[in-house]
């Protein structure tokens, strides 16, 4: 196979397998039901705020580490116990954000021998219709994907994703708890469960 087929074909599979993973790098999206994190996604931005963006309802909350909370641009009042609700809601977010990029970056590695295997497979088939470099071939038998444990992977790629799940829930119980202290989150419908 010639190097300019295979470049082709590396390239391709590599774009395929990183535009999802590159999407959770700084996103973090839910598809659960019955939390109020449906349709919303979460995002860790550069200063440590975790925003939570409801994409129906266009609402932009953010929460910051020492528990402030700003609704759409404007900083809400909260008492002690709200405070510190809004703190280890902060904390929760954050955690989740961090998980995610791992398991976007366990799920790039997976779809990356993915795509390895495809390549060694497509050569393969090239080489069958004689459109073939030694070289290229050569080093693609080289490379040992044999030694990827695929279920192994998966297996880990299914844990991060239960205890965001936990955290989610646990974040859907304070967001309910911190509505019923904030009336400006109370009108909030999709804040409470």
């Amino acid at each position: 196979m010639s190097a300019r087929i295979t470049i082709v074909l590396v390239l391709a599979a590599l774009l395929a397998v990183a535009a999802p993973a590159a999407a959770w790098e700084h996103h973090g999206y839910t598809d659960r039901h019955d939390n109020h994190l449906d349709r919303a996604s979460l995002e860790l931005d550069d200063d440590g705020i975790l925003v939570v963006e409801h994409h129906r309802y266009d609402d932009v909350l953010e929460f910051s580490p020492d528990g402030t909370i700003v609704l759409n641009g404007d900083r809400l009042e909260l008492d002690a116990d709200a405070t510190k609700l809004a703190k280890r809601y902060h904390r929760l977010g954050v955690k989740i954000c961090e998980r995610a990029e791992i398991i976007g970056e366990k799920g790039a590695a997976l779809g990356g021998y993915g795509a390895l295997v495809a390549v060694k497979a497509l050569s393969k088939v090239f080489a069958e219709f004689g459109v073939d470099d030694d070289d290229d071939l050569d080093r693609l038998d080289r490379i040992d994907i044999d030694t990827v444990d695929f279920d192994r992977l998966g297996d880990e790629i299914e844990e991060e994703a239960e205890v965001i799940e936990e955290w989610a829930d646990e974040m859907d119980e304070i967001a309910d708890d911190l509505s019923e202290r904030s009336r400006d989150l109370r009108r909030l419908r999709w804040f409470r469960s």
